[in-house]
């Protein structure tokens, strides 16, 4: 999905879901997740469920 609020909208959910995240200023379509750089395995599949359950609800709003 391509849309300019996407960026926003994607950041404000992982947001609420615990994952900080920017939105690329030059283009708002694009998230930016920005890990440490030690992450373990359990902490890479939390930030995985939380993007499945964001992107879910984006598109859900994006659909109303």
């Amino acid at each position: 999905m391509v849309h300019e609020d996407c960026g926003p909208m994607l950041t404000r959910a992982l947001g609420q879901n615990g994952v900080l995240t920017i939105f690329a200023g030059l283009d708002p379509s694009v998230t930016i997740i920005m890990p440490p750089l030690i992450v373990t395995e359990g902490e890479v599949d939390l930030v995985l469920e939380a993007l499945d359950h964001s992107y879910q609800t984006v598109v859900e709003q994006m659909s109303a």
